[in-house]
């Protein structure tokens, strides 16, 4: 509502008869009206008959003069939870600028940087699974080489326990790359173990290198075989390290190459068994009680010559491959001239002669099994390229648009 000066304002009225109401502004007005007059009672007629006392106050008016008194009393409480809350904004930037930075060293588990890793990891496994059961059985010594290598090998499983709390996982389908997540992952599988095994690693190697710097008595060749003994038990990590190392390799093979990945995972399964049954049977001949007072070690090898010389003096690399061959003889019913002398040899033995037997027909059948699944998606791919080639030939495409198609169908 707005209100003008008529001309006639001069020409008498009171004030109040010669306000204009705009149409639309005031309710059930339809058109402008000049007020020149008043009413009956001395009221407007824009106005209710019963004016003043049909003023009312708004409803909803003390309840908002109730709540601003409420909000001036409350004014500290306000200022305080301000402050909070301004507090926590600022932990909460602070924590989230953290978590961009840690972000930044998250590696991911399908980048060629990871894979590199794997790759370098599965040369520390063999190189763990080879020399630790051989150091244990012939008892050799870590120095020189063998101790700089078993201390890369330590140090490079203490590495891999920070590397495993920035690398990401899959999850229900996705790849988790949320360091949080990550940490809490880690924390709720592999991080205890893995601290345990690193554990005696370094604890074992530590016992090595101390024993050796001291006087060669009984009890410190007993804490020596002690630490070889506890640097085996980090072989336990051989499964996860192999089923992550096959989970990065089958990413980057073709699908026609997975069938050749299962056969040689397969053979060299195969190959560390034997590996350690050898190292068992080499340490069985030279440690173990006899109750016939004979070992196998303590045969001799003529070999035609005129002075035959026994097995325990003989080289390191003659010990090992006799014992490997007898080992593979146990898997595939060969013939060996190394045989059991007394009881824990023989029962030895009978264990792998029944070891052979399972693990020879698991060998064959899982062989069996990648060749026959291999034969079969070459039967498949080559049924769909006659087809291909057929349609071809039906439709009367030239030759070389042909062979175009079919090398881009391969």
């Amino acid at each position: 509502m707005r209100s003008r000066r008529p001309p006639e304002w001069e020409g008498g009225g009171t004030r109040a008869s010669w306000w204009i109401f705009e149409e639309g502004l005031v309710p059930g007005l339809e058109s402008t009206t000049l007020c020149s007059d008043t009413g009956d009672a001395g009221v407007p007629h824009l106005l209710s008959p019963d004016w003043p006392a049909s003023v009312t106050a708004r409803q909803d008016l003390g309840d908002k003069c109730g709540r601003m008194s409420d909000r001036s009393c409350n004014k500290k409480s306000q200022k305080r939870r301000y402050h909070r809350t301004c507090s926590n904004i600022l932990t909460d930037t602070s924590e989230n600028s953290q978590l961009s930075i840690m972000a930044h060293f998250v590696v991911d588990p399908n980048s060629a940087t990871y894979t590199a890793y794997i790759m370098v990891g599965l040369l520390v496994l063999l190189h763990d699974l080879f020399f630790v059961p051989y150091i244990l059985a012939w008892d050799v010594g870590l120095d020189g080489a063998l101790l700089v290598s078993a201390m890369v090998c330590c140090c490079f499983w203490t590495v891999d326990i920070g590397m495993s709390c920035i690398t990401g996982y899959h999850a229900h389908g996705r790849c988790e790359l949320r360091p949080l997540r990550i940490m809490r992952h880690y924390l709720q599988t592999w991080f205890v173990p893995d601290v345990v095994l690193c554990t005696f690693d370094w604890l074992g190697l530590v016992l090595v290198m101390v024993t050796s710097q001291s006087s060669s008595t009984l009890r410190l060749l007993r804490i020596t075989q002690l630490g070889k003994a506890l640097r085996l038990i980090g072989l336990v990590r051989m499964g996860r390290a192999i089923s992550v190392a096959e989970e990065v390799i089958l990413k980057r093979l073709p699908e026609g190459h997975q069938a050749y990945l299962q056969c040689v995972k397969t053979v060299i399964g195969m190959l560390f068994i034997n590996h350690m049954l050898s190292c068992a049977w080499y340490a069985i001949g030279r440690l173990s009680p006899s109750d016939t007072d004979m070992r196998w070690v303590y045969m001799t090898n003529s070999y035609g010559k005129d002075d035959p010389v026994p097995f325990l003096d003989t080289a390191h690399v003659h010990q090992y491959i006799t014992s490997f061959h007898w080992s593979v003889a146990q898997f595939t019913l060969g013939a060996m001239d190394v045989g059991a002398y007394n009881s824990i040899e023989r029962a030895f033995t009978i264990f792998c002669l029944i070891m052979g037997l399972i693990f020879g027909s698991t060998l064959i059948s899982a062989l069996s099994a990648a060749m026959v699944e291999h034969q079969m998606a070459k039967s498949d791919q080559m049924q769909k390229m006659r087809k291909l080639r057929h349609f071809l030939s039906q439709n009367k495409i030239s030759p070389v648009l042909g062979t175009l198609v079919q090398q881009q169908a391969k």
